[in-house]
């Protein structure tokens, strides 16, 4: 992970690395509202009631949307009230799949710490930090490339 953050710094030059830092800590830091404590207490409840907790699951997932759409109108509003430049704006709006994901990767890997899939719980949270360094590499190879 240290060379693609290396690799992402020299490609996008700094102006443009730190307004794509400051947008990950921004997206970051909202990231725990879109689940807001679900993979807990689906791993509480499947523990104490195995199966039984699959009753909890509809009711989880409608929490998920609230809580994510919640999380999507934080980031819009810290986006655009708050000190963010004209810049920053557009990449937090660009980033917004990656907030979802994150929520997706913590639902995901809940699901396979109860089902005991730990190599593949071990490899699920790697997906993120790959996406983005392949998705920057598609921009470098089709010539978007940083000038500062």
């Amino acid at each position: 992970m240290l060379l693609a953050q290396i690799w992402t710094a020299r490609l996008l030059g700094p102006i443009h690395y730190g307004a794509l830092a400051v947008s990950l800590a921004t997206i970051g830091i909202v990231r725990p509202i879109t689940t807001f404590g679900v993979a807990q207490h689906l791993m509480r409840g499947f523990g104490k009631e195995l199966d039984a907790a699959r009753r909890w699951l509809p009711a989880s997932a409608r929490y998920v949307a609230i809580c994510s759409a919640c999380a999507l109108v934080a980031l819009l509003i810290g986006s655009y009230v708050g000190a963010a430049e004209g810049s920053s704006r557009k990449l937090n709006a660009l980033l917004i799949p990656l907030l979802f994901s994150y929520a997706a990767v913590e639902l995901v890997s809940t699901k396979l710490r109860i089902e005991g899939a730990h190599g593949r719980l071990a490899a699920w949270p790697i997906a993120g930090p790959v996406g983005r360094l392949l998705a920057l590499a598609a921009l470098y190879f089709t010539g978007a490339r940083g000038s500062e």
